[in-house]
This record gives structure tokens, sequence and C-alpha cells, in this order.
């Protein structure tokens, strides 16, 4: 009969055999590199996902020639008569691989016609090649996930595990149809949308202006990134094949967005005109960020100082354990400190907990679940006195039996809680790959993919999530959760770093000109100031240093950044005088270096006032060197915008001051402080000279600069600070010559004039 042909060849054989045909098939894809990301050029990576659709149609095809010549799969000798059963809204096996079979032929349809050389040039034909193919290629390795190695022949001993072992294996076929069903309505509608333009979806789907919010969800980009982190998070991610092809399905949709989006950056552009829209981005970042990073952030702050609580707490089954806890509450049992006591132990050295290994076989009987709560639940050591005192009497083994119950329900829940946070933080690494794939993508076409609303809008739940992340990384590791547990989070948080700095933040921003976009920006700015206050490190500064320069570069125009001068005068006020502050300098430095006239004309005012006022000698220099690299290069009017150079004239008075005061403190006139200070008025003075700014006001000070320069210069044991102390004495003194030179003109000029014309006139009154 079909169960004994079935096996013939043992069971376990058949899926190890199954399992390395799968490995070697997802080999030899990512050989001809089908994972290929969205950076490469699109005629290459075309090309890359047309072998691997060859590649899988060849296996396709071979089942199915196998089976027209008679070949009977292992799968269905299981099926029976439950074949008709195992229907999924009414697409069985041979459905799906119709459906599949009608993708791969408009996909091969593409590939024949690509050659020609109308079609190499046009942009909408190789984005549908590649979204076809793309498609063709996932769907190919969800057909070969049904290929199955049949079903173990159930013993009556293992009736009960054969039992959910089918049910398990039903599940994920029901998701392998519908995800089939889902990707072929899926690609129809991206092709449709190349050739006809998004309206063709939006008049049957909704109105894509948000009037309709469930139809605006359901638009086919937004589908296929929840059928992408459906397939990398959930039972189909098992299969590396699948994988690679889900990774190769989203390029081709990127290559639709990319085809559809606006080829100007103009900042008028409708942002409905974009498939990457903000459904989206909620898919992708909710994939990627833990449930708290998504929250809003009142609800954050409330959270934020529960962090070490959520952390020791556990999910769940509170109430189960609620009675036992205040039982053992009731009986004066101290746990907390036996635990730490047993903690303790533990950490001073590894033989003690060896030791405890050896002396297990003794303790599994006291360990034992039912044997505690008997012991917990027997009466004849347990009456219940009726004398004046009236209290419980019992056996002294009830505490401990107690105690270790309740230790033991503790490590099975934090050993489960453990598990899923390890499969959670699995899922999460994969999925972030679309993230990448996506910002990759936007990077290649010069930003014109994602709109600079939406990309916004990833910012602040990344950072958050990083910092969730970081937190742990950071703390003494625990033993319980293991290094394997804490490696996966460090590697979940460098994704995010360079996510964060080297992708979304290089993207070109595109100016946001309406009041809407304002706000967007001013919202932005708000949120990432208050999570670079919340740093943890300077590397989480530094993320978020990038996000407040993405943030200032979609401003309409550069001259608009002026009102965030109250944002950065605050901030640098913290920084140079708050002890507990988390700010870093690289928040200034960085925005000194990527934008120069932005960054010059928001720090100079407070930059200046850091400078004199900073309680640390470490932040005074730190300020002087800021301000050398505000006042460096900027006497050249022509290389800097007009707002800068006049914040830097209205600024030069304060500058001057402050590096009075430092050279005449003496805190900083050592050779390794006194370099930044020189340094910058090297600079300040060399920008009052080439403006003409030497007034009256500022000559006072000048002098007073000059006397520092010359004593510096003769008194200084640095040979270095010497040399650059007579250089500045040279300028500033003669600066002063040529200021009073052009001062004392117009006196000798007026001088002899004066009295001749007097005396003439009083001689022609004697005549």
């Amino acid at each position: 009969n079909e169960e004994e042909e079935s096996a013939t060849i043992p069971h376990p054989v058949r899926v190890l055999m199954s399992s390395r045909f799968m490995s070697l098939l997802s080999d030899r894809v990512c050989a001809v590199g089908g994972g290929g990301s969205g950076g490469s050029s699109h005629q290459q990576t075309t090309g890359k996902s047309h072998s691997t659709l060859c590649i899988l149609s060849d296996v396709t095809s071979g089942w199915d020639v196998l089976e027209k010549n008679g070949a009977v799969a292992f799968a269905k000798s299981t099926y029976k008569e439950e074949e008709e059963v195992s229907e999924n809204n009414g697409h069985t096996l041979e459905q799906s691989k119709k459906l599949v079979k009608e993708i791969q032929i408009i996909a091969m349809d593409l590939a024949l016609h690509s050659s020609d050389e109308s079609n190499k040039a046009d942009a909408k034909f190789q984005a549908k090649l590649r979204c076809a193919t793309g498609c063709a290629a996932l769907l190919s390795a969800l057909s070969l996930q049904l290929l199955k190695c049949g079903k173990k022949i159930p013993d009556d001993d293992t009736s009960d595990n054969y039992d959910d072992d089918d049910d398990d294996n039903d599940d994920v076929d029901e998701e392998i149809h519908e995800a089939t069903s889902d990707l072929v309505n899926i690609t129809k509608d991206l092709l449709r949308i190349v050739d006809e333009g998004l309206s063709a979806v939006v008049s049957e789907g909704g109105d894509k202006d948000g009037s309709d919010e469930e139809d605006e969800e359901n638009m086919p980009l937004a589908t296929l990134a929840d059928l992408c982190v459906t397939s990398l998070s959930g039972s189909l991610a098992s299969c590396k094949l699948t994988r690679e092809m889900v990774k190769v399905a989203w390029s081709g949709g990127l290559a639709v967005a990319s085809a559809v989006a606006p080829a100007s950056s103009n900042q008028d552009v409708d942002d409905t005109n974009y498939l990457v829209d903000k459904h989206v981005m909620e898919v992708l970042l909710s994939s990627v960020c833990d449930g708290k990073s998504m929250e809003e952030e009142g609800k954050e702050a409330e959270g934020d100082d529960a962090d070490e609580s959520d952390d020791e707490g556990i999910d769940g089954e509170e109430d189960d354990d609620g009675n036992i806890f205040s039982t053992a509450n009731a009986s004066e049992l101290d746990l907390d400190e036996s635990m730490d006591r047993e903690e303790d132990g533990k950490n001073i050295s590894r033989k003690k907990c060896e030791d405890k290994k050896e002396n297990e076989d003794e303790s599994d009987e006291e360990l034992d679940p039912e044997r505690l709560q008997n012991l917990l639940l027997e009466d004849s050591d347990a009456d219940l006195s009726e004398g004046e005192d009236g209290q419980l009497e019992h056996h002294a083994g009830a505490d401990k039996a107690l105690a270790q119950l309740i230790k033991m329900k503790q490590d099975a829940r934090k050993a489960g809680q453990n598990e899923r946070e390890k499969v959670e933080l699995s899922n999460r690494l994969r999925c972030l790959v679309l993230l990448e794939t996506l910002f990759s993508y936007s990077n290649s076409l010069k930003g014109t993919l994602v709109p600079t609303d939406v990309m916004l809008m990833s910012l602040l739940p990344l950072l958050r999530s990083r910092r969730v992340l970081e937190k742990t990384v950071l703390s003494p590791p625990d033993e319980k959760k293991g290094h394997v547990l804490l490696s996966e989070k460090k590697a979940l948080m460098e994704h995010l770093t360079s996510l964060l700095k080297n992708k979304i933040c290089k993207t070109r921003a595109t100016a946001m000109g309406s009041t809407n976009g304002q706000s967007i920006v001013d919202i932005a700015m708000e949120d990432v100031f208050c999570e670079a206050r919340r740093s943890l490190s300077a590397a989480h500064c530094q993320c978020c240093s990038a996000s407040l320069v993405l943030i200032l570069k979609a401003l309409p125009q550069p001259a608009d950044a002026i009102k965030f001068d109250t944002v950065y005068q605050t901030a640098v006020q913290e920084w140079s005088t708050r002890q507990t502050t988390r700010l870093n300098v690289c928040l200034f430095d960085d925005l000194l270096t990527k934008l120069p006239s932005i960054g010059k004309a928001l720090l100079v005012s407070p930059i200046a006032i850091a400078a004199k006022e900073s309680p640390k000698t470490y932040l005074k220099s730190e300020s002087f060197r800021l301000m050398s690299s505000i006042f460096s290069n900027a006497s050249n009017s022509e290389s800097e915008e007009s707002y800068c150079i006049e914040a830097l004239k209205s600024s030069t008075h304060d500058a001057l001051t402050a590096i009075e005061q430092a050279l005449k403190s003496g805190e900083l006139l050592k050779a390794k402080r006194a370099r930044d200070v020189l340094k910058a008025s090297e600079h300040v003075v060399s920008f009052i000279c080439r403006h003409g700014l030497l007034d009256i006001s500022l000559q006072k000070t000048m002098d007073s600069l000059l006397e520092q320069y010359k004593a510096l210069s003769k008194s200084s044991p640095s040979a270095g600070v010497k040399q650059i102390c007579a250089k500045l004495a040279e300028d500033v003194g003669s600066e002063l010559e040529k200021k009073q030179v052009e001062v004392g003109k117009p006196k000798s000029a007026l001088n002899p004039t004066t009295p001749k014309s007097s005396k003439k006139k009083k001689k022609s009154k004697k005549k």
C-alpha cells in the first residue's frame, strides 16, 4: 500500500535529504547574487534576479515533470481523504502552483523583451522586469516549501505528538497558500501602477488622500512590506531560500516605487505621489523597533523611569503566583535576602557552582513540584492553634519548600521569557534588512524615493530602540540570560547605528515648504533633542547629532534655521554648565562640519558665552576649540552666507572678551590648553581685521590682548606658544597702528586749516 511505499526510505533520512537539498539550493541562489541590495546598478541587479528565477523555475518545472511521469510525492500519501479538507480560502496545492506559474510566465515574457534597445533605456520597463522577476522568485521559493518529505508513521506511544505535528504542518501550508495568493495580487497591482499610474489602483482601493485610512493601508507596497515582514519573522523564515527571495521581491517593489516617484525634489511635490508612504514605514518600523519605542512621547517618558523594573519583571501570568507570594510574605520568609545570598555565592567562585551540580541527584527529589505542593498542603504537621495566640503552626520544612517552589516557577518563567526575547531579537534583525534596502535604494536615486516627512518619522523610534538595547549592553551581564542573548542585542544595536548614520542620515532630504511640513520639522527637532538628553554614551549622541543635521537639511531655506537658535543656545548652556548632562560635544562638531554656515550662525553666540562662564577648565578649552572652528575661514564673505557673517560680526565682542578673561585668569595658560585659546584668538582677530570691525569698544580689549601676547611671548615655557604669541602681538599691534593712523589723519588735516580760516575772518573784519 501507499504507507509501505513511503516507508521504503526511512523518514529521518528523507528529512535529512530534504534539508540538505534546500541548503544547497540556497547556496546556489546566493552564489549568483539572489539577495542583491538596492545599491547596485539596475541592469546588474535585474540580471541577478533573472538568473535566480531561472534556477528556481527549473526546480519547480522538474517537480511537475516528475509528477506527470508517475512520481508520487511523499506528502500526498499522508493526505488521503484530508486532501480535500486542506483547502485555504479555495486555494489548494494545484491552484497555488497555477498562480505561481502565471507570474513566472509574465516575468519570463518581460525578460525576453529586455534585450531590445528601446527597453534597455526605459526605466518603467526595467522596473516592471525587476518587480516581476523578484516576486516570481519569491513565489517559486514559497512553492518549494510545499515539497514535503512525508510524515512519520505514528506509533502508539507517539500518537499525541504525531497529531501536533500534523496541525503544525497544516498551519504552515495554509500560511504558504495565503502568502502565494496575496503576492500574486500584489504583483499584478504593482505592474498596473507602472503602466497606468497610481490612480489605477487608487480608483479601485479608495482615495490616496487619507480619506479612507483602511484602503490607504492596503496599497500594494504596504501590503508587500507586511508580507515580507511576515515571511521573515514567522514560520516561513525557517527556510534560508525564502529569506533570500524576500529581499529580491522587496527590491522589485522598490523598483516600481522609484519608477512612479517624482523625479524632482521640488518642495511643492505632493507626497501622495510616493508609494513609500507612512503606512509602509509603520510596517517596517514595527518589525524592527520594540513596542515602547513606537509609543507616544508622553507614554515613553512615563516608562523611562520604569525601564529597570521592566527588565527584571516578568510578562504575563502574574495572577498565578499572587497567592504564593502573599503566603510567603505571611510566613515572614525573606526570599530576597536568601536569593541575594545565593547569587553572591555564585559570583564568588565557579567551584561552588560545580559542587551544587554534583549534588543535583540529591536535590531532585526535593525540587519536585508535586512533592513541594504536597508538602505545603499537608495537614498532619500544620494545625491551627485555638490557644491565646491563634497562630499557624507547621514544621520548618514548609518554609524551605515554599521558597524552592517560588524560585522554580520564577526560573521557569524567566527561561521562557528569555527564549521568547531571543526569537524576537532574531526576527527584528532579519526584518532590519528591509529598512536597509529601502534607504540604500533611496540613496542610489539621490533621495527621490522616500518623502522627507516619512523619513523624519523613522528617526525617533529607531533612536529609542537603540538606546533601550544599549542600556542592556552597557549593564553588567546577567548570568541567566547568557552571552548569546547579549551578543544578539549588541548586533542589533550596531545594525541600528549603521542604519541611522550611514544610510538614513546620508539620504538627501527634500525641502518641506508647507506649513504642515514646517511643523513636522519643529516636532522632529524637539523630539530628537529630548532623545539626545537621554543618551547613555557618545555613540548614541552621535546618532542623534546626525539626525539633527538631517532635520536641518529639510528646511526650505538655510536661513530658516535661525529660528532654532534658542534650542541650540539651551543645549550649549546645558553642556557647558550642568555636571550631569548627557549631551556630547559631537552635537556641535557635526553641525559645524556638515552645515558650516548654519552651524556658525547658531553656535557663535552661545559658544562665546560658554567660553566665559563655563565652570570647568576642560569645557572652556573645548569652547575655545569650537570658537576657532566657527571663525576659521570666515574672513572671506563670499564663502559664507550673509546671515552667517552678520551673526559672527555681532558676537566678536563676546569672543574677544572671553579670550581676554582666559589669558588673564591663567587657568588656560598651560601649553595643552593655551593653544586652543591662542588659535581661537588668531581667527577672531583675523576676522575683525578683514571686516574692519575695530571700533572704540573693541580697541580697549585689543590693547589688553596686546599686552597679554607680549607677556606670554616672553614668559611661556613652550616655544610653540611663544611663537604664536609673538605673531599675534605683531598682527594686533599693526592693526592698532593702522587704526590710529586712520583716526589721526583727519585731525592733522583739520588743525592747520582751522586757525588760518579764523585769522582770515578776523582780518576781514578789521578791513
